[in-house]
């Protein structure tokens, strides 16, 4: 493992920075136009280091830690076949970061009780963030790390998710009664946990440069700056009609912090709500894994021409079937694979251009 300090100029080099800033830069253009100037389809495989913050820890040595490991993997950025941007996240909790801030332990919880909030629907408190001892640890886990001034890494901070994503980790099956019972309560509790999540996100937009912040998981979700990132994984739980009502507009008040919009990630059954997602004026992409990636054809056919999918072939989904759907065009191929050629894609309609 390299020096502390050989590490910190490692990871300012500015060549460094210029190889990721010239993927960036591709990656804009298949966002632009569907296809930057290569023959091949872009490929997205990043490698990055955690670092768990919770209240009560000191992670200036956890960031020394993965300062060094990371410098250490800086030679994959200048891979000239797949981007593999350098990725520091800094988080605590999970999935369930946000939870915390409202009271609930989430699923690690050691007791049933703990898992969600016992306040009703409709009576959710707001956290005073000022005062949240675990924002306050992040935001200093974070100020430590941007003290290093870093130019090469790109950032991400804790899971934010979404507003039905942290409605269903607070309440569970309570919030979808809610929804159709007392729309009202779920309305003004969706509305305190978007207000809360877009100043999470507001923080770290005021204080990551914007070259280098990135939503969750940008090994495979990695977008040009000034996109910014949601989690759509409740979304299969719900139907058409109240995701388009309920949901929608607060996933576009957090997409739309963002100077240009940006993606949703997916994981479940989500083909009724494709409709809604072609309306959404903030939503640039969308991120397929798990069951989600069965439903490549559907969203390359019901999305708007210049909506992006990031997608990586798996067993279900081989490379040739997401080619044959995009061509390569208007998609980042999200895994550990050497680009395949362009080409008219089969189905669906025309990808080559917006």
């Amino acid at each position: 493992m390299v020096s502390f300090t050989d590490a910190q100029a490692i990871l300012k080099d500015p060549e460094l920075v210029a190889i990721r800033d010239g993927y960036f830069a591709r990656i804009q253009a298949v966002f632009d136009t569907g296809s930057d100037d290569c023959d091949r389809a872009l490929v997205l495989y990043g490698a990055g280091e955690s670092i768990d913050a919770p209240r009560g820890k000191d992670c200036a040595a956890d960031i020394e830690e993965a300062v060094c490991n990371l410098a250490d993997q800086a030679d994959l950025l200048r891979d000239e076949n797949v981007f593999r941007p350098l990725i520091i996240n800094i988080g605590a909790h999970g999935v369930h970061f946000v939870d915390r801030l409202f009271g609930s332990h989430g699923y690690g919880a050691t007791e049933e009780r703990l898992r969600y909030v016992q306040t009703p629907v409709g009576e959710l408190p707001m956290p005073d963030l000022a005062t949240c001892q675990d924002w306050a640890a992040i935001r200093q886990a974070t100020e430590a790390y941007l003290a290093l001034a870093l130019t090469v890494p790109v950032f991400t901070g804790p899971c934010l998710s979404s507003p039905l994503n942290q409605a269903m980790n607070l309440y569970g099956q309570r919030f979808l009664m809610a929804m159709l019972d007392n729309p009202a309560a779920a309305r003004r509790d969706l509305r305190t946990i978007t207000d809360v999540i877009i100043e999470l996100h507001r923080w770290l937009i005021e204080h990551i440069p914007a070259q280098q912040l990135q939503g969750g998981a940008p090994s495979v979700r990695c977008q040009p700056p000034g996109y910014g990132q949601l989690g759509g994984c409740s979304t299969h739980l719900i139907s058409a009609e109240l995701y388009r009502d309920f949901i929608a507009p607060l996933d576009e008040d957090v997409l739309s912090l963002y100077p240009k919009g940006g993606m949703i990630h997916l994981c479940g059954n989500h083909i009724r709500h494709i409709r809604t997602w072609a309306q959404m004026s903030s939503l640039k992409c969308i991120q397929l894994s798990s069951i989600a990636n069965e439903e490549l054809e559907h969203q390359v056919e019901g999305l708007r021409p210049d909506q992006v999918i990031y997608v990586g072939p798996t067993k279900v989904l081989p490379l040739e079937r997401i080619m044959d759907a995009t061509g390569g065009y208007r998609v980042i191929l999200a895994e550990d694979i050497q680009p395949p050629h362009r080409r008219q894609p089969k189905i669906g309609r025309d990808r080559t251009s917006a």
